[in-house]
């Protein structure tokens, strides 16, 4: 093999050895920061879930208390949203009977 040759050979090997260290650094901090990363957005999810299930829980207590005077603050776009609103249109359903019932009531005194 000619000096050349192996000059070139030797670069080659460098190049390919530098190549899979930082190959390897940049899989290890992938590996590392993955999971960071997901977890952290797992615990933002879940919270925000958690909580808006709480004043949905808050408002379901507060309509068996026949507490019917009640305001559902959720701004998701999704089901627990949909359920939000219809909570609060059963609310107000609730308390327009009620408004309905004590009319006829006095009506029939």
């Amino acid at each position: 093999m000619s000096f050349k040759r192996k000059e070139k050979a030797l670069s080659i090997t460098r190049y390919h050895n530098a190549s899979s260290a930082s190959d390897r650094t940049l899989f290890i901090i992938v590996l590392v920061i993955a999971p960071i990363v997901f977890v952290v957005f797992g615990f933002k999810l879940s919270s925000s879930i958690g909580d808006n299930i709480k004043v949905l829980n808050a408002a379901a207590k507060k309509i068996s208390l026949v507490d019917i005077d009640v305001n559902i603050e959720v701004k998701t776009r999704d089901e627990i949203g949909d359920l939000a609103k219809e909570m609060s249109v059963m609310a107000s359903s609730i308390q327009s009977l009620g408004l309905q019932t004590r009319e006829i009531t006095w009506l029939l005194r």
